[in-house]
């Protein structure tokens, strides 16, 4: 930092001169000063936003960011993307989905279809599989988003010692 007279003229790496100070550089990939994170982008509910840990609007618990929860029964965590992901299974057509037909999802399909035609399912919501003979959707275990039947997903098929089989491990 070279200052003359009172006024900062050049800063350190990841500070920009402004009306004669250093102040920090945001979202330029350094996290310096206060800033708690730097994704490089400008955009909010993405895990930092403007140098500051923020969360997914639908998360009810996270850390540093991370989305660990989200608030209802009727989004599942996409750890991947940081986002929580309606269910389509309420029958309300919610901003974020692209189907909602409870009818069909409880007279043929099950509640993790996505696209049911004639009682038969044809695309499963992400984070799940389609298995043709039995109708249904399953989910993908691995894949980084956690579904309705698992407690965490890490996003590696073989899985690390923490989340065996997508159960936690008790803690001793």
């Amino acid at each position: 930092m070279v200052c003359q007279q009172g006024k900062c003229i050049k800063c350190m790496d990841g500070y920009q001169s402004i009306a004669g100070k250093c102040l920090e550089i945001l979202n330029d990939g350094h996290r310096t000063g206060y800033e708690q994170c730097d994704d490089m982008n400008l955009i909010a509910e993405d895990g930092c936003f403007n140098g500051q840990f923020d969360y997914p609007r639908e998360c009810e618990y996270c850390y540093q960011g991370q989305c660990l929860k989200c608030h209802t029964e009727t989004n599942q965590l996409d750890l991947i993307h940081n986002q929580c992901i309606q269910l389509c299974i309420d029958e309300y057509l919610s901003n974020d989905e692209k189907c909602d037909d409870y009818i069909q999802i409880h007279f043929g399909c099950n509640e993790f279809c996505e696209i049911c035609q004639n009682y038969m399912c044809t695309k499963c919501q992400i984070g799940y599989y389609l298995d043709k003979q039995k109708n249904s959707c399953y989910s993908i275990s691995g894949d980084g988003i956690v579904s309705h039947n698992e407690q965490c997903d890490i996003g590696d098929y073989f899985m690390d010692q923490q989340c065996a089989s997508c159960k936690l491990k008790c803690q001793k």
